[in-house]
């Protein structure tokens, strides 16, 4: 199912008058994120995933856009993949039922998709791995360099979204899960670009700033990659990658991606909005940010937010103009706990109201703080992590903040 939306004008070809629409990822405001993380060890996936339960939990929150679960950071994959690693705890298909439901709804599907972060394909293949400078290998984040995305990712994102005829894909584990490789192939290949021969080992040693900027750019090829074999299969397709282009990555937006995106840390998130919704809002391309529903603190385990803490979080992407998406898991076997669906339709209710005045506007320009792509990459922790590189830009913001500015961040 290809959905477009919200006509907004005509163009005028050869005498004929056709309807210019814009994508549906552009005029989605609210959506819904579920993903399992499947696992070896998981035995009832889907077991209780049916087409009526999952449309009555729909039908509560009434969102725009649904995002579910393939692929997590494991590596095992939620739906029976003929190309990647099918989990065998698999009872029945849930992301098929998930398609027959969204479609039936006109609710545009997607799917999280785990990259970079693969243990199970770096376990069957260790030639895969990312390896540090003393030569050891990642157990969790895969080479830019290696088959890894061109023997199995790619085939797989392929594979699932032709399989269920997907409407984007949220590809997660990525810069984030990035690091730089000394891999035999990443030492050769940055060699043979830069002429430096002797490649640096620390930040101490020359040339680390370019060794760096080398690796930060395979993994931009990583991503064009996957984003160009997508679209040349499912035109129209929205690809994302988790955080790219974010606070994290303030560099010239080059991958062809089709929207911005990031998942908020899942107990303080209002303060990462506070700062990626001004990012991301100044990028010129669609964004939209994710609230966790449940978060962990002072070593106690993982319960969900109450009603105002979620919008507290989602209050400030929207007010940026950004649309916003609520992270909630399913139980094993798939079914939805009703009682959550039920406090997602109180954050919707919330967003809607302000939806009208809020999607896709500009603010009042009064204070301009500047993200510096080359500070932060100098003291960052590589290659797209934080360290300490954005307390100074956000210390700027929230001291605006607290004295009633509109602020926004430009890099």
């Amino acid at each position: 199912m290809r959905v477009l939306v919200l006509v907004i004008g005509v163009v005028f070809t050869g005498g004929m008058v056709m309807a210019e629409e814009t994508p549906w990822y552009e005029s989605a405001y609210f959506g819904l994120h579920y993903d399992l993380h499947a696992s070896e060890g998981d035995t009832e996936l889907g077991r209780e995933t049916t087409y009526d339960h999952i449309r009555e939990m729909l039908e509560k929150v009434q969102p725009d856009f649904v995002q579910y679960d393939c692929k997590g950071h494991a590596g095992w994959s939620g739906y029976p993949t003929e190309v990647g690693y099918a989990s065998p705890g698999i009872v029945n298909d849930a992301l098929r039922i998930w398609r027959d439901v969204t479609h039936d709804m006109g609710i545009p599907l997607m799917i999280h998709f785990s990259g970079v972060f693969d243990m199970e394909a770096i376990k069957r293949n260790p030639d895969w791995a990312r390896f540090d400078a003393d030569g050891n290998p990642h157990p969790n984040y895969t080479d830019f360099l290696s088959d890894y995305a061109e023997e199995l990712m790619i085939p797989q994102l392929i594979e699932a979204v032709t399989k269920y005829d997907l409407d984007g894909v949220w590809i997660d584990g990525e810069n984030w899960a990035s690091l730089p490789s000394w891999s035999d192939r990443v030492i050769e290949a940055f060699q043979e670009q830069t002429g430096i021969e002797t490649v640096p080992r620390n930040r101490n040693e020359p040339h680390w700033d370019e060794w760096l900027a080398f690796n930060r750019g395979l993994f931009v090829d990583h991503v064009t990659r996957y984003t160009e074999a997508l679209h040349e299969v499912q035109p129209g397709i929205a690809v994302g990658s988790n955080w790219m282009y974010s606070v994290r990555q303030p560099e010239p937006i080059e991958a062809p991606v089709d929207y911005l995106s990031g998942d908020f840390d899942p107990s303080f998130g209002a303060d990462r909005a506070a700062a990626e919704a001004r990012f991301l809002a100044a990028r010129d391309m669609p964004w939209n940010l994710m609230a966790w529903s449940f978060l962990q603190t002072g070593g106690q385990g993982w319960t969900m937010k109450p009603l105002p803490h979620i919008c507290q979080e989602v209050a400030v992407g929207i007010a940026q103009g950004g649309a916003v998406f609520v992270y909630n898991q399913p139980q094993r076997t798939g079914r939805l706990t009703e009682w959550h669906q039920d406090l997602l339709a109180g954050v919707a209710r919330f967003a809607r109201k302000r939806q009208p005045y809020s999607h896709r506007t500009e603010t009042i320009p009064q204070v301009a703080v500047l993200h510096s792509e080359t500070f932060y990459y100098r003291n960052n922790d590589p290659l797209f992590n934080f360290g300490q590189a954005n307390h100074p830009m956000e210390g700027a913001l929230h001291a605006l903040l607290e004295n009633g500015y509109s602020v926004d961040i430009l890099n």
